[in-house]
Protein backbone atom coordinates (compact mmCIF):
# COMPACT_ATOMS: atom_id res chain seq x y z
CA UNK A 1 0.00 0.00 0.00
CA UNK A 2 1.32 3.43 -0.59
CA UNK A 3 1.41 6.14 1.46
CA UNK A 4 1.13 9.54 0.15
CA UNK A 5 0.20 12.96 1.48
CA UNK A 6 -4.04 12.42 1.62
CA UNK A 7 -3.42 9.34 3.43
CA UNK A 8 -1.82 10.89 6.35
CA UNK A 9 -3.89 13.96 6.30
CA UNK A 10 -6.88 12.00 6.64
CA UNK A 11 -5.20 10.20 9.67
CA UNK A 12 -4.01 13.19 11.05
CA UNK A 13 -5.89 15.20 14.37
CA UNK A 14 -7.18 18.60 12.62
CA UNK A 15 -7.64 21.68 14.83
CA UNK A 16 -9.64 24.35 14.11
CA UNK A 17 -8.59 27.58 13.22
CA UNK A 18 -10.14 30.75 14.40
CA UNK A 19 -11.75 32.63 11.65
CA UNK A 20 -10.02 36.44 11.29
CA UNK A 21 -11.92 39.08 10.03
CA UNK A 22 -11.48 42.39 9.54
CA UNK A 23 -14.81 43.62 11.62
CA UNK A 24 -15.18 42.10 15.28
CA UNK A 25 -18.07 39.44 15.55
CA UNK A 26 -20.27 41.89 17.22
CA UNK A 27 -19.92 44.89 14.94
CA UNK A 28 -22.85 45.97 12.46
CA UNK A 29 -21.85 46.47 8.88
CA UNK A 30 -23.60 49.17 7.80
CA UNK A 31 -24.54 49.14 3.79
CA UNK A 32 -23.53 51.95 1.19
CA UNK A 33 -26.29 51.78 -0.94
CA UNK A 34 -29.44 49.75 -1.03
CA UNK A 35 -31.92 49.34 -3.75
CA UNK A 36 -34.99 50.96 -3.84
CA UNK A 37 -37.52 48.36 -2.04
CA UNK A 38 -35.24 47.79 0.50
CA UNK A 39 -34.71 51.75 1.59
CA UNK A 40 -38.57 52.03 1.85
CA UNK A 41 -38.72 49.00 4.19
CA UNK A 42 -35.49 50.59 6.39
CA UNK A 43 -36.72 54.10 6.11
CA UNK A 44 -40.75 53.65 7.27
CA UNK A 45 -41.19 56.18 3.90
CA UNK A 46 -43.79 55.41 1.16
CA UNK A 47 -42.05 54.82 -2.31
CA UNK A 48 -43.90 58.32 -3.34
CA UNK A 49 -42.57 59.51 -0.48
CA UNK A 50 -38.64 58.39 -1.04
CA UNK A 51 -39.10 59.27 -4.83
CA UNK A 52 -39.90 63.01 -3.53
CA UNK A 53 -36.78 63.02 -1.64
CA UNK A 54 -34.99 61.50 -4.37
CA UNK A 55 -36.37 64.25 -6.60
CA UNK A 56 -35.87 67.53 -4.09
CA UNK A 57 -32.33 66.59 -3.84
CA UNK A 58 -31.99 65.68 -0.45
CA UNK A 59 -31.81 61.76 -1.16
CA UNK A 60 -28.87 60.38 -3.65
CA UNK A 61 -29.38 57.60 -5.67
CA UNK A 62 -27.17 55.74 -8.34
CA UNK A 63 -27.30 54.14 -10.82
CA UNK A 64 -26.08 50.99 -12.26
CA UNK A 65 -28.08 49.52 -15.21
CA UNK A 66 -31.51 49.48 -14.42
CA UNK A 67 -31.02 49.10 -10.59
CA UNK A 68 -31.48 52.21 -8.65
CA UNK A 69 -29.43 52.17 -5.67
CA UNK A 70 -29.84 54.54 -2.70
CA UNK A 71 -27.03 55.73 -0.90
CA UNK A 72 -27.72 55.06 3.11
CA UNK A 73 -25.91 57.70 4.41
CA UNK A 74 -27.87 60.64 2.65
CA UNK A 75 -31.58 58.07 3.24
CA UNK A 76 -30.41 58.27 6.70
CA UNK A 77 -29.88 61.98 6.77
CA UNK A 78 -33.23 62.69 4.87
CA UNK A 79 -35.14 60.30 7.69
CA UNK A 80 -33.26 62.47 10.70
CA UNK A 81 -33.91 65.89 8.97
CA UNK A 82 -37.77 65.34 8.38
CA UNK A 83 -39.79 67.29 11.06
CA UNK A 84 -40.28 66.06 14.91
CA UNK A 85 -43.95 66.21 16.23
CA UNK A 86 -45.10 66.57 19.81
CA UNK A 87 -45.63 63.92 21.82
CA UNK A 88 -49.93 64.35 22.53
Amino acid sequence: MKHNALSSASTATLTAQPVITPFPRDSVIEPIAVRVPVAVQVSGLSRSGLYRGIQAGAIQIRKQGKTTLVLFDSLKAYVHGLPTTEAA
